[in-house]
């Protein structure tokens, strides 16, 4: 090992709320960024976020992994057996097991003369400061196209700044059904669901479009999580929340350890990575170039959050390691 940089910064501008994002180094053992997320059912009671949970309950259960007398083993379903179960577990012991919490995770373990990978998520890899690895869900497409078309009626009808994020962000979490919310019309949903259907042709599968309507009434919080761990369709994705994780954004792979010279993890909240440079000061200008361009997301960056006065869109890590 020849360097170690790593940076996490919450998405509360002046640092007083703790983010949802976890990093884990153990030298020459284990490495890991983690980016938890809310949870949907609002029954979670413990000391601290539903994210920070899932995210430092599964990166304690891979700490526990690699610190075996006989070391760990180099199966990838053994590590998300055990994070699940770390999640499970724990959500037993605080008496509030219904509460859908969960995590992304981006690791690499040094196993004999091999790197080995597990990305689950859309955190994401770069290797050797070129080769990236980051997997999107087509969920996260179909949401983002609805914060578009909703954010942009209730700009016409006067929102603007903070204000207009917050009531935006608010609809597409909780849904837009006529019966659950009156800021918007049953003709201006129609209206957005024409407008999301339009934007999401070519982008999202007809399995996916058939139930466009029904993601949009539901929002977030009511549509997204029942493809969580799912198979057999396109919205469905790949997490660690406690159960079985499973789906096309988990991939494990391994590379010779002669061949990486250098490892960065990052989560979401990077908009993209440095063009060169691997160091936390190449993130941090990159990002602060991206953001300016771009911070409500609703351009070149497009997604279901855009940044306010007192908050980052997202939480953002990165662990950049050189060999």
């Amino acid at each position: 090992m020849k360097r170690i940089d790593c940076l996490s910064v919450p998405k509360s501008r002046d640092l007083k709320d703790p983010g949802d994002d976890v990093v884990s180094v153990l030298p020459d053992k284990f490495y890991g960024v983690f980016d938890g997320a809310t949870d949907t059912t609002g029954t979670f009671r413990g000391p601290c976020s539903p994210g920070r949970f899932a995210a430092t309950s599964a990166a304690q259960a891979m700490l526990r992994q690699v610190l075996q007398a006989q070391g760990p083993v180099a199966d990838p379903q053994v590590w998300l057996v055990a994070m699940n179960a770390a999640i499970r577990d724990g959500l037993l012991n605080l008496g509030v097991p219904q509460a859908r919490v969960s995590t992304t995770a981006a690791m690499a373990l040094p196993i004999g003369s091999d790197m080995h990978f597990l990305m689950v998520g859309d955190s994401g890899l770069r290797i050797n400061g070129h080769d990236i690895t980051h997997m999107t869900k087509d969920v996260d497409r179909l949401f983002t196209q609805v914060r578009l078309a909703t954010r942009a009626l209730l700009r016409l009808q006067g929102l603007q700044g903070d204000d207009l994020e917050a009531a935006t962000r608010e609809l597409v979490f909780k849904g837009l059904d006529p019966s659950r919310q009156s800021v918007l019309s049953r003709t201006q949903v129609e209206q957005i669901v024409d407008q999301v259907s339009m934007a999401c042709q070519g982008q999202l599968m007809p399995d996916a479009m058939d139930c466009l309507p029904d993601m949009v009434s539901r929002g977030i919080a009511g549509g997204q999580y029942q493809f969580a761990n799912q198979s057999g369709h396109s919205l469905a994705y790949a997490s660690v929340d406690g159960s079985q994780t499973r789906g096309k954004d988990l991939l494990y792979f391994s590379r010779p350890m002669a061949d990486v010279q250098s490892i960065e993890l990052f989560t979401d909240g990077y908009m993209s990575c440095p063009p060169a440079g691997v160091s936390v000061m190449d993130w941090e200008a990159n990002f602060a170039k991206d953001e300016a361009q771009d911070p409500e997301k609703i351009g070149c960056y497009a997604g279901v959050k855009g940044s306010t006065q007192a908050y980052f869109s997202d939480d953002r890590t990165v662990l950049s390691l050189s060999f």
